[in-house]
């Protein structure tokens, strides 16, 4: 699936367009994408990798846009299990501000988790949100 392109459909609890992305992040740095697209292609292209390693068929992804514009990187959902939302940061500490769009999918989509990647080095939870060192965006790392 390397170097096409792959579409990326809204969450049903959200809103949007299909956004498109090249399936990988250095054809995307060439188009000129900025380095927050650049690691969003990066995660997709991790996670989707990680569900062909472990023969997970039934994996989609969509992405989840909030009624103000605010954005999920990747929603991950198995078939039988609860949405995982996954988001990448460019930056190594977000505010809960930041995390305020994931909470929000959080309470509208019952049951469903998040994890978020940041270039820090610790694991630790903010506003009770798993954050994780980018060296971890290819598994699904153990709670903290």
């Amino acid at each position: 699936a390397l170097f096409c392109l792959i579409r990326l459909d809204p969450h049903p609890a959200g809103e949007g367009k299909p956004l498109y992305f090249p399936f990988d992040c250095g054809i995307a740095r060439h188009m000129g994408a900025a380095l927050e697209r650049q690691l969003e292609v990066w995660l997709l292209n991790e996670r989707a990798a990680r569900a062909s390693y472990f023969e997970q068929k039934r994996v989609t992804f969509q992405y989840y846009r909030s009624r103000n514009g605010r954005r999920i990187s990747l929603i991950e959902t198995t078939l039988g299990s609860p949405p995982l939302a996954l988001h990448v940061y460019a930056f190594e500490a977000p505010t809960g501000r930041d995390l305020a769009i994931i909470k929000a999918f959080l309470s509208k989509v019952k049951g469903s988790s998040a994890q978020v990647f940041t270039p820090g080095v610790e694991h630790y939870r903010l506003a009770g949100i798993p954050i994780h060192p980018w060296e971890n965006i290819g598994n699904t790392p153990a709670a903290v």
